[in-house]
């Protein structure tokens, strides 16, 4: 009703879309039994609930014309696909599952700690709030959504994070942070660069209104090679935490609640910039949003400093910097057919999505097979990456 009052959206479909907040809570509960013992299906099960979404999407949507009601059950089938997934994938252990009174006592007593980071994710959630009071206009908001969904298909925060926990919780050592950071980056930064150049299309594919804020997208997506390894230094440093592991410990001491300490902190001032920002620049919705992605990227660099200083200070760790300026060296490198592309081959955005697909896919395929040939002639651990996938396919096929 909140939020069907507050943005002016129609309440029916935000009332059916409220069943996706159940899916979300039991998907969670259900993936992290699942990287317990099979992490690979942090990916897959994302893969199937895109995947379902799409089709869905198609059917209801496109094809059955049914708008926004189309879109909301699309998301919904996609959601209940991945569920069934990891249903599956965790029978087993539920059905051999019982109820352990100590763990649940020992769950009740450090439960804090879990809420309070909550807390911090619900206070950066309030940006767009903040932006739709003072501003006074839903555009601004758009133009953040549009940039959100760009940002989320360019970033790949998520895939490295629980296989690097629970590799740096069993070993301690760092060392496997730099194969975290080299795969992760390794199609970050192409797919920030093309975005960088071909932002324009990019967003008529979305709608054609959009294309006005091509250079807000291009600061929002520019802020995703600093959240990836904002994500990258969190992981490393909850990874080395054992003080948490001691029955009595003072949870207060430990990185589990600096960290979340350190967030609240830079949240707050993002939240003060983006406020004051709105405010002085209320006349103009562009300009709103333009500040907004760059109070964003601060906001992620402002993390990286304090994680780095933490860990250096907690751990006495430092990460290796020099070889995750040659890896992004090695992939700037490679990018470079990317950002000439568009000199030869331009990509005007039109009105219709399909004729800017048209002509914007083979812009993509130019882009990535160029990429990953110059990335192989000049890389070897991708040569290495090439050669151990063949190997895989071929034993595979037998």
């Amino acid at each position: 009703w909140g939020a069907y009052v507050f943005f002016n959206q129609p309440f029916t479909p935000l009332l059916l879309a409220s069943i996706i907040v159940l899916q979300e809570y039991l998907y969670r509960g259900l993936l992290y039994i699942a990287l317990s013992h099979a992490p690979q299906y942090r990916g897959v099960g994302s893969f199937t609930i895109r995947t379902a979404q799409a089709f869905s999407a198609l059917l209801l949507v496109v094809l059955l014309k049914l708008g926004l009601y189309g879109a909301v059950v699309a998301a919904i089938v996609g959601r209940s696909c991945g569920l069934l997934l990891l249903f599956a994938v965790n029978r087993r252990i539920l059905s051999n599952s019982v109820l352990d009174f100590g763990i649940v006592k020992d769950w009740i007593k450090r439960s804090w700690l879990p809420l309070y980071s909550n807390i911090v994710l619900m206070l950066a959630s309030l940006d767009a709030i903040i932006v739709r009071i003072i501003a006074g206009s839903e555009t601004p908001i758009a133009y953040y959504g549009v940039s959100m969904s760009v940002l989320n298909i360019v970033s790949t925060r998520a895939h490295f994070s629980s296989a690097l926990y629970a590799r740096l919780l069993a070993k301690r050592d760092v060392k496997d942070v730099i194969e975290a950071f080299w795969l992760s980056y390794l199609l970050l930064v192409p797919m920030i660069i093309g975005v960088l150049v071909y932002a324009e299309p990019i967003l008529a594919v979305y709608n054609i209104k959009y294309v006005v804020a091509a250079w807000v997208v291009r600061v929002f997506v520019l802020a995703a090679f600093f959240q990836v390894f904002s994500t990258l230094l969190a992981t490393v440093i909850g990874g080395l935490e054992r003080r948490d592991m001691v029955e009595d410990a003072d949870l207060r001491e430990t990185v589990l609640f600096k960290m979340p300490t350190l967030r609240l902190a830079i949240v707050v001032l993002y939240l003060i910039v983006l406020s004051l920002s709105s405010f002085l620049l209320r006349e103009s919705e562009l300009l709103i949003t333009l500040c907004w992605s760059l109070a964003y990227l601060l906001r992620f660099l402002l993390e990286i400093v304090f994680y780095n200083n933490l860990l250096m200070k907690e751990f006495r760790a430092r990460l290796p910097y020099n070889t995750f300026a040659k890896f992004t060296f090695k992939f700037l490198i490679a990018s470079i057919p990317i950002i000439v592309l568009p000199i030869v081959y331009e990509v005007e955005p039109h009105v219709s999505i399909w004729v800017t697909l048209e002509n914007l896919l083979p812009a993509i395929l130019i882009a990535g097979v160029s990429y990953f040939s110059i990335l192989y002639l000049i890389d070897h651990k991708f040569r290495d990456l090439v050669r151990r996938s063949l190997r895989y396919i071929q034993e595979v096929s037998k």
